[in-house]
């Protein structure tokens, strides 16, 4: 009989071998993303491919949001890696990272590359070439710098502070010197206090025992976000406590500051200027819907003045109606009849802080002392229960709030 056992093995050597090579496979590449460590304080650098796109704005992250998005590690997919396949799947089987028509999803959850990262499915702040945790720091995109949150204050995690407020925000800041803590917003490219000042500088000045109140002298008063009234000295720190720009800086007094000037602004923070002001009011700009339902009628060319930014026009409409968007939701006085609250457009929360000189104004006005202008004036900033906006120089004899802007 003809023996067929040695060819069937020779078969069943080859499968059992092509099976083998098979399951091997190219044990040298991986599709998982790079795992972190887990360690909340360590900042990461991105590897040149993860580089976010450079962008103009200056955006706080999002470190107030719903643990959906996660404090965890984190890590970048490049959208040209759609040409080889429209999806990855990293090592976990929990976590999907892919990109289709420019969008990125983490987990499920859809995110911007250039504020956020993905690695092992969690998602990640992201600082220029930086990785970080969205629960103690915050970036300041204009400098692509990470901010420790409560670094002086030893206070919670971002995540516990209540951002049912009405001026939503999503990141305070800390004053070292009284442990107060201020909710603070980006407006176009600067970084605002959205809450007035409340430290207590209790310098005395040749007619009074100290230089910043509540209003009607009433403790209650400086609470909710209306902070303290301060004098223009005080406000320049004239007596040089915390710093020397605004050193002999006071009412009546012929000074040269250093720009900026801290004046009585937390370290890191400084009295804005009237540029700064000017800036403020001007982000207002961009809300053509508005200006143009309440005076298009008065403009039968507005389309032309509002696009050639003509000055006359900016001044007699943009300032004229600004104030709607920078005031708080309420605790304004109807004008005329008519609501004298805001929209709170962009978190500045302006509040009706009055005067303290006279005790008058509150429910009507908010005004802020900034930094002198080139010829010495205190500018201020003051805006009205029915929307006017004015920047301008100011009396050094009244007591108004104080906003800072960061460094």
């Amino acid at each position: 009989m003809k023996n067929n056992l040695f060819p069937f093995s020779n078969f069943a050597l080859l499968v059992i071998l092509a099976l083998l090579l098979y399951g091997c496979g190219d044990s040298g590449s991986s599709n998982s993303p790079e795992e972190i460590s887990d360690n909340p304080e360590q900042v990461i650098p991105l590897s040149s491919s993860e580089q976010p796109a450079s962008s103009d704005n200056a955006d706080i992250s999002d470190s107030g949001t719903s643990a959906e998005n996660g404090d965890s590690s984190s890590s970048s997919f490049s959208s040209s890696s759609t040409e080889s396949s429209d999806s990855q799947e990293t090592s976990s089987s929990s976590s999907v990272i892919s990109s289709s028509s420019e969008k990125f999803i983490c987990n499920g959850t859809e995110y911007d590359p250039e504020d956020r990262a993905c690695v092992s499915g969690m998602l990640k702040g992201k600082c220029g070439d930086q990785i970080f945790e969205t629960s103690k720091y915050w970036c300041n995109k204009s400098k692509n710098e990470l901010i420790p949150l409560f670094a002086c204050c030893g206070g919670p995690s971002i995540n516990s502070c209540d951002a049912s407020l009405r001026y939503v925000s999503n990141v305070k800041m800390c004053d070292s010197r009284d442990k107060k803590l201020y909710w603070i917003s980006v407006i176009g490219k600067k970084v605002w206090m959205t809450e007035n000042l409340n430290f207590r500088y209790l310098q005395g000045t040749d007619e009074l025992d100290s230089s910043s109140f509540c209003y009607g002298d009433d403790p209650g008063n400086c609470e909710d976000g209306y902070g303290r009234l301060y004098t223009w000295s005080a406000a320049m720190d004239s007596a040089g406590l915390y710093s020397t720009s605004g050193k002999g800086c006071g009412n009546g007094a012929v000074c040269s500051p250093t720009y900026p000037v801290r004046g009585i602004c937390p370290e890191g923070w400084h009295l804005p200027t009237k540029d700064d002001f000017d800036s403020l009011v001007l982000q207002t700009y961009e809300n053509y819907d508005y200006f143009a339902e309440k005076h298009a009628d008065e403009y039968p060319e507005f389309d032309y003045y509002y696009k050639t930014h003509d000055d006359a026009f900016i001044y007699s409409v943009i300032y004229l109606e600004a104030g709607y968007f920078l005031k708080s939701r309420d605790g304004w006085n109807d004008y005329n009849g008519e609501d004298g609250n805001g929209d709170n457009t962009y978190h500045f929360n302006a509040l009706p802080t009055g005067d303290g000189y006279h005790n008058h104004g509150r429910g009507n006005q908010a005004n802020f002392w900034g930094a002198p202008d080139d010829e010495g004036a205190a500018s201020a900033l003051n805006i009205a229960r029915n929307h006017q906006t004015h920047v301008w120089s100011e009396f050094k004899g009244f007591e108004y709030a104080v906003r800072c802007v960061m460094d």
